[in-house]
């Protein structure tokens, strides 16, 4: 079909400079409104997040770790990875301090891990975490977390 309903953009802005990057988003932006379709941007920038997107879904190792309203997630991240990433966000300010990290790293082969498979990484884990696989738990009407912790 020549009308398209979705474009997935993947990682359209990665390794531009900032003016290329506004250009790509303001075409993203016309696209969607002009044809009436959605997009999904598929990104690890998480400024881009903030200005372009209604819904987030933060991903860990292939499995949706949060998902919801952008606003929601910013304002009231519930999984540790998407707290992780908050965190690692440079602050004004923060000039010469040192950035934070999540500790640890990816698992190689997250296909076969069993339980969370944040938990190698994850500061508040418990053996429930090593055991089983989290499903998306209700933070709220617009927004869940797959993190044993919600609602704690």
């Amino acid at each position: 079909s020549c009308r398209p309903q979705l474009l997935i953009a993947d990682e359209p802005t990665t390794a531009l400079d900032v003016t290329i990057q506004a250009q790509i988003l303001r075409l993203l932006r016309d696209l969607q409104k002009q044809f009436d379709i959605s997009v999904i941007l598929i990104t690890h920038n998480l400024g881009v997040v903030a200005q372009t997107c209604d819904r987030l879904a933060v991903l860990y190792a292939g499995r949706v770790a949060e998902i919801g309203t952008t606003k929601d997630i910013f304002n009231n991240p519930q999984h540790p990875y998407t707290r992780g990433l908050m965190n690692a966000i440079p602050k004004p300010g923060s000039r010469g301090k040192k950035m934070a990290a999540i500790p640890g790293t990816v698992p190689s082969n997250p296909g076969v891990v069993t339980g969370c498979p944040f938990a190698p990484r994850c500061e508040f884990v418990f053996d429930r975490c090593h055991s089983e696989t989290p499903a998306l738990i209700k933070v709220n009407e617009i927004h869940q977390s797959a993190c044993f912790l919600v609602n704690q």
